[in-house]
């Protein structure tokens, strides 16, 4: 939603940190001249009761009314501190309102605590450092931080193997190299077709991140990430058998149970 002319505020939830209870934190991202922040409000609902076009929980319930209410205020204090801000200082960052709304000094010197990233090998850096605070404070999976490391090594050799580069301006990325980097992956690096479109799709949610921080538009936003569904094989009795008689732990032995439970029969 516009404010005013430079800036703008817009609430959403980050499903990304969702909690094992399925609530997910409400965001405020503010953005003035193009330059985003982003902050938690410090509460949480369930994502399918959120209306992301109103910026607002559905309902009526006391804890829809109480959040909304969050939301109400939060809008108007950025609104009043934007402007103080401008009574101020000649120039205002998103940086600087967001320290002013968070009770922080903001002096005229204060400028946006990112750097500047201008290539592609530099927004994947930053972005799986982001991610890697998150592990650090037990909101994400060390698992996920590894593929993500992954997925850097695999944009790394893309770039050296095609264009024999180390890095890439992220302005200078088009469109098509989507599809260049799928050709890479499953005819140099050998992947199926589902492990590309994943690794293709953590790309997508990089340039994401960088929109409105280093660039002005996704690059890959129309690329579709289509997923086969693989054929699975059918276990022949004297196999079932055999899995049946092999010794497991207690956890791969429950699993063993639920896939002879739901083990399709063969059509005649």
């Amino acid at each position: 939603m516009k404010v005013s002319e430079n800036l703008a505020v817009l609430f959403m939830v980050e499903k990304s940190l969702m909690s094992k209870e399925g609530l997910a934190p409400i965001y405020a991202r503010i953005t003035i001249n193009g330059q985003r922040k982003e902050f938690s409000l410090g509460t949480k609902t369930l994502p399918d009761q959120w209306d992301g076009e109103a910026c607002r929980v559905i309902g009526k319930s006391s804890e829809a009314l109480q959040i909304n209410g969050q939301i109400t205020q939060a809008k108007a204090r950025l609104e009043k501190q934007f402007l103080i801000l401008t009574a101020q200082f000649e120039y205002v960052t998103a940086d600087m309102l967001k320290r002013s709304y968070q009770g922080k000094t903001v002096n005229s010197s204060d400028e946006e605590e990112e750097p500047e990233i201008t290539t592609l090998i530099q927004a994947l850096d930053f972005f799986v450092k982001r991610f890697k605070e998150k592990v650090d404070k037990r909101n994400r999976s060390i698992r996920t931080l590894r593929k993500w490391n992954t997925t850097k090594d695999k944009v790394s050799s893309f770039l050296l193997a095609t264009y024999r580069k180390k890095d890439i301006p992220l302005k200078a990325i088009k469109s098509g190299y989507a599809e260049d980097i799928y050709h890479y992956l499953t005819t140099e690096d050998m992947l199926t077709h589902n492990s590309a479109m994943k690794y293709i799709r953590n790309i997508k949610q990089v340039f994401k991140f960088a929109v409105g921080r280093w660039i002005p538009s996704n690059p890959f936003g129309g690329f579709i990430c289509n997923y086969i569904q693989p054929g699975r094989d059918i276990l022949s009795m004297p196999k079932i058998i055999k899995l049946y008689h092999q010794p497991l732990n207690d956890r791969l032995d429950k699993v063993r149970d639920c896939f002879r439970l739901w083990q399709p029969r063969k059509k005649k």
